[in-house]
Order: structure tokens, then sequence, then C-alpha cells
């Protein structure tokens, strides 16, 4: 009874159950705007929505590993500097963003050609929300790190709920591809409005002292930008891929599949988003940090194995519930995807562990695993069970190789 009550008062047990809850509403609401996007528009319309949407997850690369950075820039301080950390992260972002918007709206020539997007205003709205990147980032990975968890959440639930009604208003005046996005880009406006009320709320000082960084947090910026590069890569690579070589039809099947099979890593987000700080906070802790650990793939588990059991025997009920009978083909696929859905949650926790670490092995895991999936699809991709079987396979394999970097890693931090 004594392990049960300390299980549920465990930080990373109550941090995860709010963090689950916000991810939860706000992920209802995330499949609701691609449910909704799909039925409002053609079904080639949703695969270019969703080709744009994955490219956004690579251009998130950045945003993710600049996270880190912040969680372990402000992790490893006192908290009476927070602020000042905030106003300097403040500054030297916003002149970045504004550079990143426009090397990526001059990229659009690259993207015509390789994704057949054809349609400018559409991808001019999808550059539009790069401009407030990188500054929500920083409010939200200061939550985190304060275990403010609550109002993290609250930020993920604005920021889906008027995603989805700023998306509808421009649909229904038949902005298309276009419009879909244009809700995106007043979402990311209000979230940054509201982080920045937070911040101060939370955070503020009467004085701004001068901040430097040091050359290990230099040095550990490239490596979480490697990792936050490669995951983005392996959780969206497949839709581009996919949208290149298949129909535009078939994009647009495998796009409501990659929605609906993906459904368990979001689950499983909620617990990665807790215990990444706390990883970081415990590092110097090894039985503390091992219980972590334990604790976060226990939850991973029961999270992925309920999951995969609901979609391998009601595939149909899912998929009909989601997208309606347009998108039945996708029920044939969705119990293979959901396996390799939580074999990469799985896998994703042990990378965190190992970059909270401060691990190279963080980098060169996520690395090999993306290379051998993009591999895999590239030479072989005759039909989408085929995609799917080459994602399962690379991830299950690096799962192997990530187990054994784990265990080498608390092995070395008991010496």
């Amino acid at each position: 009874m004594n392990r049960v009550k300390n299980l549920l008062g465990h930080s990373l047990f109550k941090g995860s159950f709010v963090v689950m809850v916000g991810y939860l509403v706000a992920n209802v609401m995330n499949y609701f705007f691609h449910v909704m996007t799909g039925r409002m528009l053609s079904v080639d319309d949703y695969g270019t929505m969703q080709s744009l949407i994955a490219l956004n997850y690579f251009i998130g690369v950045l945003m993710g590993g600049f996270g880190y950075v912040v969680i372990n820039f402000l992790g490893k301080g006192r908290r009476g500097e927070y602020f000042s950390k905030i106003v300097f992260l403040e500054k030297k972002m916003i002149w970045i963003s504004t550079g990143l918007f426009f090397v990526v709206l001059f990229l659009y020539p690259v993207f015509l050609y390789f994704l057949k997007i054809d349609d400018f205003l559409a991808y001019f709205v999808f550059c539009l929300p790069i401009l407030f990147s990188f500054v929500p980032t920083i409010y939200q990975s200061a939550l985190k790190v304060d275990y403010k968890f609550l109002m993290f959440s609250v930020l993920g639930v604005v920021m889906a709920l008027t995603k989805i009604v700023f998306s509808y208003i421009f649909l229904e005046q038949n902005f298309k591809v276009a419009g879909s996005l244009g809700g995106i880009f007043v979402s990311s406006l209000i979230v940054t409005a509201l982080g920045w009320f937070l911040v101060r709320k939370y955070f503020r000082t009467k004085e701004i002292k001068k901040i430097k960084f040091d050359k290990g947090l230099v040095k550990f910026s490239f490596l979480s930008l490697g990792v936050s590069f490669f995951l983005i890569g392996i959780y969206s690579f497949d839709i581009i891929l996919v949208k290149h070589y298949f129909s535009r039809y078939e994009a647009g099947i495998y796009g409501a599949l990659s929605t609906v099979g993906k459904i368990i890593l979001f689950g499983c987000t909620a617990v990665l988003t807790v215990a990444y700080p706390i990883f970081v906070k415990k590092r110097d802790e090894v039985e503390k940090l091992k219980k972590v650990f334990l604790l976060s793939l226990l939850f991973i588990f029961v999270i992925g194995v309920s999951g995969v059991i609901v979609f391998w025997f009601f595939p149909e009920f899912v998929v009909g519930n989601l997208f309606g009978e347009r998108y039945n083909q996708v029920a044939s696929y969705v119990g293979l995807f959901g396996v390799f859905s939580f074999l990469l949650a799985v896998l994703h926790s042990m990378i965190l562990f190992l970059l909270a670490m401060e691990k190279k092995a963080a980098g060169f895991l996520s690395g090999l695993v993306l290379a051998g999936s993009v591999i895999l699809v590239v030479f072989y991709h005759d039909s989408i069970k085929a995609v799917v079987y080459n994602l399962t396979v690379s991830c299950g394999l690096g799962l192997i190789l990530g187990t054994w970097f784990v265990i080498k890693e608390f092995k070395e931090r008991k010496r």
C-alpha cells in the first residue's frame, strides 16, 4: 500500500497526470482539427496540408532542440536567475526567428518540385508561424523547469482550441489549405502573448543580470539540435516520402493513417514532457534517477499496450469515427502502425534520457534509426504496408541498441 502511495505521490506521476489531462484535451482538439480539415478539404488538398504540416515538424527541429537547451540552461541555475535568462533568450530569438522566416520562404521552389505544392498562398501562410516559434518555446520550457505543468498544459489547450476556431472560420470562407494553416498562425500569436504574461507573473525580478552562454551549453546546443532533428525526422519523414513516391490520393490515405496511429505517441508525450526536466535535475542522484526512468517506462508501457490492443482489435471503429467512410482503407494498417508507435515511444524515452545526461549516444542512436528508416523506405516502398513494416523494423532494432546504451550509462554512474 505504501508503494502505491509513493508511486501516486511521485512528482513524475503528478506532473504526468496534469500534463496527460492537458494533452488529452489538447490532442482531442488537435485530432478534431485534422478530422475537421479532412472532411472540409478534398482528399488531394488534405494530403497537401499534411505534407506542409510534416515540413513544419522539421522546422520544429530547431524549437525542439532549443527547448532542451532552455531546460538545461535554466535547470542548472538558481530560480532567481530565471527571468534574466529568459529576457536574454527573448532578445536573441526574435532576430533568429525573423531570419529563419525569410530563409524558409525563399525555399518555396524546392518544395514546389519535391512535394508538388503549387499553392504559394498556402506556403506563405505556412511560413508565418515561424515568426512566433522560438519565443513561446522559451516560455513553455521555463514553466516545465519550475514544474508548473498546469500552466504549461493551459498553453497547449489554448493553442489547440484557437487553431480549430480560426481554421474553421477561414475554411468556411473557402480559403482551403491556406485557411487551415491560417488558423495555426493565429493560434501561435495568441499563445505567444499568453506565455509572455505567465512568465512575467511567475519569474519577474527587479534586477536583470547580464547573461552569457557558457561553452558547455553551446556544445550541448548542437547535440540537442541534432537529436531534435533526428526525432522529428523519425516522426514525420515517412509522410514526406509517401507524398513523393505515391499518388496524391494514397498520400492522403497515409496522412490519415499517421494521424490515427500516432495517438499512442501523443499519449506517451505527456510522460516524456514531465520526465525530461526531472532527468536533468536528478542526474547526480543515481538511485532517484533510475527510479524516475523506470517509472517513465512503466507509464509508457501501460499507455502503449492499451493503444495497440484498441487499434488491433477495433480498427474499423477507430477510423470510421475519426475520418468517416472515405478512409476505410486505413483500418487494415492501423494495428501495425500502433505497434510502431509504441516502440517509438519507448525508444524516444531512452533517447531523451541519454540527452539529459548530455551523452553523444543520444544523437548517434536517433540518427541511426532515422537513416535506417529512410533507406528502407526509399528502396522498398511498393505499398503502404511495406512502409509501415520498414518503420517498425528500424525502430525495433534501434530499441535493442538503445537498451544497451542506457544500461551502460547507469553502470558508469554507479562507479
